[in-house]
């Protein structure tokens, strides 16, 4: 096997939030770097921070952010590609929170908007480097929404999950970033799909690409890459449909797999 894509999701994977990524992940990451592989980030952040993690790395591929409904070349501030919710889609999704009594965001252009602001969302922005409008979210959903995310305790969001997927159908992708975050998004939009226009792109193809993930907005991208790689402490979700399972984050497991790979002859540096 010659593998020409590797994607890393970050959270989890190969970075404990609040925390660097670890000195064994920038050593074997940095042993790619001159080689023809391509190492797409692939996460649930917003550009910001998604960007910060881009940097850190020190990568120049593409940057797939909000779970692959948008793709960014951030060396030239440029959007390759962006896959926002349609109208009808985001209005069904804002009025099944509004009957739910969820409070909710919106990513757009962007920026997070919320339908009336609060401590949390002011905290969570000043965090994330984005600004918070306070706007109607139905008014906005006549533009090109990114996602919308719903927050609440665990239980509900699961409930919520659920009839989500039940009522939307294949008119959204809905998933879970965090226990207390549900988002929906294009039903194209996530990272699988993503990662795929990356491989259309360069002319590779599905059976040269690995992903590593932990959460539950990775298990379709482990699905779709030839080998589909969980980190020892991921969701059980995760865990089921992977090809491998590597050690945890705290034990370095991407990066020790990746050696793995290097040292079999399946990556060609």
């Amino acid at each position: 096997m010659n593998i020409k894509l590797i994607a890393l999701d970050v959270d989890g994977t190969i970075r404990e939030t609040g925390k660097p990524i670890s000195k064994r992940t920038m050593q074997v990451v940095n042993r790619l770097k001159n080689s023809n592989i391509i190492i797409a980030i692939a996460t649930g952040r917003m550009a910001p921070s998604a960007i910060n993690v881009w940097n850190e790395l020190g990568i120049k591929s593409p940057l797939i952010c909000h779970q692959g409904a948008l793709i960014l070349d951030p060396s030239k501030n440029k959007i390759l590609k962006h896959t926002p919710l349609s109208y009808d889609s985001a209005i069904q999704a804002l009025e099944i929170l509004e009957d739910w009594e969820i409070d909710c965001m919106a990513n757009y252009d962007g920026n997070v908007y919320v339908n009336k602001k609060s401590d949390w969302f002011e905290s969570y922005c000043e965090r994330n480097n984005v600004n918070l409008i306070e706007s109607s979210l139905k008014l906005l959903a006549q533009k090109n929404l990114t996602r919308i995310v719903a927050i609440s305790a665990e239980h509900k969001i699961k409930s919520l999950q659920k009839f989500l997927v039940q009522s939307m159908g294949d008119s959204a992708y809905v998933t879970r970033s965090l226990p207390h975050f549900c988002e929906i998004l294009n039903p194209y939009a996530g990272k699988e799909s993503a990662l795929q226009w990356i491989c259309d792109q360069n002319q590779i193809n599905t059976n040269e690409t690995v992903a590593f993930g932990n959460g539950y907005n990775d298990v379709k991208m482990l699905e779709w890459a030839e080998i589909g790689i969980a980190v020892g402490d991921a969701v059980l979700e995760a865990l089921t449909v992977a090809d491998i399972v590597a050690p945890s984050l705290e034990d370095d497991g991407v990066a020790k797999v990746i050696e793995d790979l290097i040292n079999s002859d399946q990556l060609e540096l």
